[in-house]
Protein backbone atom coordinates (compact mmCIF):
# COMPACT_ATOMS: atom_id res chain seq x y z
CA UNK A 1 0.00 0.00 0.00
CA UNK A 2 2.85 2.40 0.81
CA UNK A 3 4.45 1.68 -2.55
CA UNK A 4 1.22 2.51 -4.36
CA UNK A 5 0.89 5.82 -2.48
CA UNK A 6 4.48 6.76 -3.32
CA UNK A 7 4.00 5.79 -6.94
CA UNK A 8 0.87 7.96 -7.17
CA UNK A 9 2.73 10.84 -5.53
CA UNK A 10 5.57 10.54 -8.05
CA UNK A 11 3.18 10.39 -11.01
CA UNK A 12 1.24 13.42 -9.75
CA UNK A 13 4.46 15.39 -9.19
CA UNK A 14 5.72 14.58 -12.68
CA UNK A 15 2.37 15.54 -14.19
CA UNK A 16 2.32 18.90 -12.41
CA UNK A 17 5.92 19.50 -13.42
CA UNK A 18 5.06 18.85 -17.08
CA UNK A 19 2.12 21.25 -16.94
CA UNK A 20 4.22 23.94 -15.27
CA UNK A 21 6.96 23.48 -17.89
CA UNK A 22 4.47 23.82 -20.74
CA UNK A 23 2.98 26.99 -19.24
CA UNK A 24 6.39 28.58 -18.68
CA UNK A 25 7.48 27.70 -22.20
CA UNK A 26 4.33 29.26 -23.66
CA UNK A 27 4.92 32.44 -21.63
CA UNK A 28 8.51 32.60 -22.86
CA UNK A 29 7.48 32.26 -26.51
CA UNK A 30 4.81 34.92 -26.04
CA UNK A 31 7.41 37.28 -24.56
CA UNK A 32 9.69 36.82 -27.58
CA UNK A 33 7.01 37.88 -30.09
CA UNK A 34 6.91 41.54 -31.08
CA UNK A 35 4.14 43.61 -29.56
CA UNK A 36 1.06 44.23 -31.68
CA UNK A 37 0.53 40.74 -33.04
CA UNK A 38 3.53 40.38 -35.29
CA UNK A 39 4.76 43.90 -35.98
CA UNK A 40 4.14 46.22 -38.85
CA UNK A 41 6.39 44.48 -41.40
CA UNK A 42 7.35 40.92 -41.98
CA UNK A 43 10.89 40.50 -43.29
CA UNK A 44 11.79 37.40 -45.28
CA UNK A 45 13.77 34.84 -43.24
CA UNK A 46 17.47 35.68 -43.19
CA UNK A 47 17.01 39.16 -44.67
CA UNK A 48 18.69 42.04 -42.85
CA UNK A 49 16.31 44.60 -41.34
CA UNK A 50 15.36 47.28 -43.84
CA UNK A 51 16.35 45.15 -46.86
CA UNK A 52 14.33 45.87 -50.00
CA UNK A 53 11.37 43.61 -50.57
CA UNK A 54 11.55 41.20 -53.52
CA UNK A 55 9.69 41.95 -56.73
CA UNK A 56 6.03 40.89 -56.74
CA UNK A 57 5.39 37.32 -57.82
CA UNK A 58 3.32 36.43 -60.89
CA UNK A 59 0.44 35.68 -58.52
CA UNK A 60 0.60 39.27 -57.28
CA UNK A 61 0.34 40.61 -60.80
CA UNK A 62 -2.69 38.40 -61.40
CA UNK A 63 -4.52 40.02 -58.46
CA UNK A 64 -4.00 43.79 -58.77
CA UNK A 65 -4.84 45.80 -55.70
CA UNK A 66 -4.17 42.91 -53.33
CA UNK A 67 -1.28 42.99 -50.85
CA UNK A 68 1.71 40.87 -51.91
CA UNK A 69 2.82 40.36 -48.29
CA UNK A 70 3.05 36.91 -46.73
CA UNK A 71 1.49 36.13 -43.35
CA UNK A 72 3.29 34.39 -40.49
CA UNK A 73 1.61 31.13 -41.53
CA UNK A 74 3.13 31.45 -45.02
CA UNK A 75 -0.08 32.35 -46.83
CA UNK A 76 -0.60 35.35 -49.05
CA UNK A 77 -2.13 38.38 -47.33
CA UNK A 78 -5.80 38.86 -48.21
CA UNK A 79 -5.90 42.62 -47.54
CA UNK A 80 -6.18 45.34 -50.15
CA UNK A 81 -2.88 47.10 -50.90
CA UNK A 82 -2.49 50.72 -49.85
CA UNK A 83 -2.82 53.28 -52.66
CA UNK A 84 0.46 53.53 -54.58
CA UNK A 85 1.93 50.42 -52.93
CA UNK A 86 1.98 46.66 -53.41
CA UNK A 87 1.52 46.14 -49.65
CA UNK A 88 -1.28 46.71 -47.12
CA UNK A 89 -0.92 48.91 -44.03
CA UNK A 90 0.44 46.01 -41.96
CA UNK A 91 3.06 44.79 -44.42
CA UNK A 92 4.54 48.21 -45.05
CA UNK A 93 2.24 50.09 -47.42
Amino acid sequence: MRILKRLLLIVATLGLGAVAYALLRAEGERALRPAGGGGAREEPPGAPPGAPKPAPSPAAVAAPGRCVGVTASGKRCAREASPGSDYCWQHGG
